[in-house]
């Protein structure tokens, strides 16, 4: 895992290329191994290493091709390294002799000097990559079919500028300025949605394509697509079968590495699946990192030891509380680079620095739930689209409203949607705005827009939702930045194409059954571990939101939220926020901390870098 950033200039020798050295350096905490440039004529790139395969200066990057020709920067590893080794071995027998390094970055720029763009539907992993054409003044950029490695640009007076974190753009461009739609969508997810981002000079670049840049063209290409399949044919048996070989080849993949490897085990399904198949195949002793809660609502360490035993690996528990996670709080909330509202950033940045000190690379069990059906979102799709419950809305808000509790006042809500079904459940389930309750809260009228997928199902399409946006702009946005700060790759091998390609191919019938969730996932564990270890409600890396908010960071929330001159109100209505304010701190409406946390968080930023 590396941190990787470039300028292209159109104009030969611009002096502006000198600042490839601020721009790359700023990301100095995602790879300390080696920091090396690359300038030409017309471009310059910058990389930070963080050294996982291929421990030699061989492997250092830039890279250049063996004839000359290509240099590439790349931010990623492959979970079919073997694959595409024995691929190049055998296909092109005399060019991978003349490798210099066995790493994959050279792998991928020497297939790359001879397949062209061919090449990046190959690749099974995480990964953005950068490659320049000197023959052509032509550069190339790509990112993974997911989008779980990040990758950033900007277009400004004759430069393209690309870089692996937002933060990197402070140090380049002449002029910064809020983006007002990605306020709104933040507003309503907590996250920015590719490819917004909070500045309107930075675009996020979109996951599974490439790119083509020359002077002034931009040619944007989708080389991988999902798509769903819904195949009736396969039986359960068959669909179960194909699934955990998958899911094996992705953790044994993701075992790859020149250097001691971890797990992060929460005692959940996923993170429980990753670390038995990867205690199976490791030779070398493996160890689980999991946090610890004093608050038993919370904790899941108990869970975890006793998976982590049975398995025979070894188990580091981290114990934190509010002091602990928020002692150096306003240094933790920088490192999330851009707004994001969810609040299990702190517990995933504690335990990345925790598992730095003892690993470079850990698995984690990211992906299952978008996959194959693990959030009571779907169950919401589900309901909301009967047509008997369709009919009843009305009423069912009425009734629900009028209950004295706050769990059926805050399902009143669902009932309310009358627009962007599945951006709205998504929202209500998390405790964010409303698209209704948007234009109250700002002081402009907006109009989201989603991208949609042709399929009928309604489950299938909030499952669509969520791995089209919520997926790579707010969970894999928060464990790389929160990894990545601490200097430690995660790999989340539930997110393999090869994995994605299949989990869309199978009837949703497969994943979910009535109200029971994530039903393949749960009997395929029960292949490596005792159904008592892990049969049980979802907890995960969370904090107690609402406690916190209603307590020990109330001064930092209303002195941040109550003052006027806050820079949140250039964008939105004082008297909306004041208003619940009040509701969370004297009805006590503990589903309000979403919000509240939402808004905190944006000030934050905003008064942070001054926008």
């Amino acid at each position: 895992m590396c941190g990787i950033a470039g300028i292209y200039c159109s104009n030969a020798n611009d002096d502006f290329l000198q600042q490839i050295h601020p721009f790359t350096n700023s990301m100095a905490h995602r790879g300390k191994d080696a920091n090396n440039f690359f300038v030409s004529t017309n471009i310059a790139l910058g990389h930070q290493r963080l050294s996982i395969i291929d421990l030699s200066d061989n492997a250092n990057q830039p890279m250049t091709s063996i004839n000359g020709r290509y240099t590439i920067v790349y931010n990623g590893e492959l979970f079919n390294y073997n694959d595409i080794k024995y691929y190049f071995s055998h296909k092109y027998p005399e060019s991978f002799k003349q490798l210099r390094s066995y790493s994959d970055t050279e792998m991928i720029l020497e297939l790359f000097a001879i397949e062209g763009e061919a090449v990046f539907d190959k690749l099974n992993g995480m990964f953005s990559i950068a490659i320049w054409d000197q023959n052509e003044q032509s550069l190339v950029l790509a990112r993974d079919p997911i989008g779980i490695k990040p990758l950033y640009f900007s277009k400004f007076d004759n430069y393209f500028c690309f870089a692996s974190e937002l933060k990197a753009f402070y140090e380049i461009l002449p002029k910064t300025s809020v983006d007002d739609m990605a306020v709104a969508y933040y507003l309503h997810l907590g996250y920015i949605p590719h490819p917004f981002t909070i500045l309107s000079q930075v675009n996020k670049f979109p996951a599974g394509h490439f790119a083509k840049v020359k002077s002034d063209n931009f040619e944007l290409h989708q080389y991988h697509y999902f798509d769903v399949i819904n195949n009736q044919n396969i039986t359960y048996s068959q669909a179960r079968e194909q699934v955990k070989q998958a899911i094996e080849n992705a953790v044994k993949g993701a075992l790859v590495s020149d250097v001691k490897i971890g797990v992060l085990l929460s005692g959940g399904i996923d993170s429980s699946l990753v670390a038995s198949i990867a205690a199976k195949n490791q030779t070398n002793p493996i160890t689980a990192f999991t946090i610890e809660q004093k608050d038993k609502n919370f904790n899941e360490g108990e869970y975890a030891s006793k998976i982590a035993k049975y398995l025979g690996i070894n188990y580091k528990p981290l114990m934190v509380d509010y002091e602990f996670l928020t002692s150096n709080l306003d240094n933790v909330l920088m490192k999330m680079d851009e707004p994001l509202a969810d609040s299990s950033f702190l517990v995933t940045h504690a335990i990345s620095a925790f598992a730095s000190n003892d690993v470079k690379v850990a698995l984690s069990g990211d992906g299952g739930d978008e996959l194959f059906l693990g959030y009571g979102m779907y169950r919401w799709a589900k309901r909301l689209t009967n047509t008997a419950v369709s009919s009843l809305k009305p009423f069912a808000s009425a009734i629900f409203k009028n209950i004295p509790s706050q769990r059926f006042n805050r399902w009143a809500q669902f009932f309310d949607i009358k627009e962007e079904l599945h951006s709205n459940i998504y929202s209500i389930e998390n405790n964010y705005f409303t698209s209704w309750q948007l234009k109250d809260l700002l002081n402009q009228d907006f109009q989201l827009n989603f991208s949609n997928i042709n399929i009928d199902d309604p489950i299938l399409k909030q499952e669509w939702f969520d791995f089209t946006y919520y997926l790579p702009d707010d969970l894999l946005v928060k464990v790389d930045r929160a990894s990545m700060a601490n200097t430690l790759e995660l790999r989340p091998p539930l997110l393999s194409t090869e994995l994605a390609d299949l989990a869309w191919s199978i009837p949703i019938k497969y994943k979910m059954h009535g109200n029971q969730l994530k039903i393949m996932l749960k009997d395929i564990l029960s292949d490596y571990l005792p159904r008592e270890l892990y049969d049980r409600p979802k907890k995960g890396f969370a904090i107690p939101l609402a406690k916190w908010c209603r307590n020990e960071l109330k001064d930092n929330i209303t002195s941040s939220l109550t003052n006027h001159q806050s820079s949140i109100y250039n964008f939105i209505n004082y008297n909306f926020v004041n208003s619940l304010i009040s509701n969370f701190y004297n009805e006590n409406i503990e589903y309000l901390a979403g919000r509240i946390w939402n808004l905190y968080i944006l000030n934050f930023y905003l008064e942070s870098h001054k926008l």
